[in-house]
């Protein structure tokens, strides 16, 4: 089972832009036989809608890509990485739509291409203050 790491800020973002925004309910790490967010798959995400059609479902995932970045960016890094430094904002909200509107994507998944894209400083500080809220 694909768990959140707490020292990985990406996966602590990811997990806090979710919870904040209604996504999903489910806890950081597995509590007993409540799985934890990580293997929490896009389609079982309150904005992915299975019964609309896949256009819809990119234009939903685009909306929710473009929050999560100017989350990012405003609570946790302006940074990027050299592969993604110069991309637009755009051009980034393209690239996580196609991770968001995959049904067979995982959270996880989210948090590695988050950590992949956006350079955290001092990885695990994140970790700190965000803690209690995270059941860790």
């Amino acid at each position: 089972m694909a768990e959140l790491d707490k020292n990985k800020q990406a996966d602590v973002s990811i997990f806090m832009f979710m919870r904040i925004n209604g996504q999903s309910a489910r806890p950081f790490l597995t509590e007993g036989a409540l799985p934890g967010m990580g293997a929490q798959k896009m389609s079982e995400l309150t904005f992915y809608n299975s019964a609309a059609s896949e256009q819809m479902r990119k234009v939903v995932s685009a909306q929710m890509a473009h929050m999560m970045i100017v989350y990012i960016n405003t609570y946790y890094t302006q940074l990027r990485e050299k592969k993604y430094e110069n991309k637009t904002v755009s051009e980034l909200v393209s690239l996580f739509t196609e991770v968001m509107s995959n049904s067979g994507k995982s959270i996880s998944d989210l948090a590695k291409f988050t950590d992949e894209v956006f350079r955290y400083n001092n990885e695990g500080s994140a970790a700190v203050p965000v803690s209690s809220m995270v059941g860790a």
